[in-house]
């Protein structure tokens, strides 16, 4: 059996987007979850790309158009 483990952070949309096409990966994959704090790491590495205005929006842009090519059903919070 082949083995992967699948890194994620309960608040990042690419991990709600990826968590939806984990049925997708072959059924003799096992898949071992491990939760992260991805802002606990970026801060470690003194990154933050949360507080630059045109990342962030590009980030958004990205992810809805990320989430339209499956067709995945997706809102953003309102802020």
């Amino acid at each position: 059996m082949t083995e992967a483990i699948w890194y994620f952070d309960f608040i990042s949309p690419l991990a709600y987007l990826q968590f939806s096409r984990l049925c997708q990966l072959p059924p003799d994959l096992h898949v071992t979850i491990k939760r992260v704090l991805f802002s606990g790491l970026l801060e470690h590495r003194a990154q933050r790309p949360g507080r630059d205005p045109s990342k962030r929006r590009f980030v958004y842009r990205f992810v809805r158009w990320l989430a339209a090519q499956p067709s995945v059903p997706f809102n953003m919070p309102p802020t």
